[in-house]
């Protein structure tokens, strides 16, 4: 018993240091890429703790994977070519108030989830909604419709006209 908490401080705390050294700062932004680097070293964990590795072993194979990820993330980051092998592009399910059905089809999702999606967004109707798409990381950003946004105060003189 002694060992396995052992083995699982080390790793945990090799992990945290690790991680922090990487730059990751919000664990809840996964890319692809992220989920299997996070898979990857959840099963690197698994082998450590119950000791179907040495220690020493999955230390040298954690830093491998995070090293990996780093030097994979640099290299897309300078080279596009790299990126679009390894990245997912975003894709438009929705443009100016209708559905995008190959945005949909591509992202393997119906439209009663991007009508939810954009619930969480705070857009309640859809055709108010100028572009929404899926981000790489699984987020769904929105832009509303010009004739939808709220005033501002750039809006001030034609509503002054227009209250007259």
């Amino acid at each position: 018993m002694l060992s396995i908490a052992l083995r699982a401080s080390v790793m945990y705390l090799y992990a945290l240091v690790t991680l922090r050294l990487s730059g990751k700062t919000a664990v809840g932004d996964l890319t692809p890429m992220d989920f299997v680097v996070a898979t990857t070293i959840g099963d690197l964990f698994d082998d450590v703790f119950w000791a179907e590795v040495p220690v020493a072993q999955g230390l040298v194979a954690f830093g491998t994977v995070i090293l990996t990820h780093l030097l994979v993330g640099y290299a897309s980051w300078k080279k596009p070519a790299i990126n679009r092998l390894v990245a997912s592009r975003p894709t438009v399910v929705v443009r100016y108030g209708s559905f995008v059905a190959e945005g949909l089809q591509h992202e393997r999702t119906r439209p009663e989830e991007v009508l939810a999606a954009l619930r969480h967004q705070g857009e309640d109707r859809v055709g108010e909604v100028r572009f929404a798409r899926w981000e790489p990381g699984g987020d769904l950003s929105v832009l509303k419709r010009e004739e939808f946004e709220p005033a501002d105060r750039r809006d001030e003189p034609a509503l002054a006209k227009g209250l007259r």
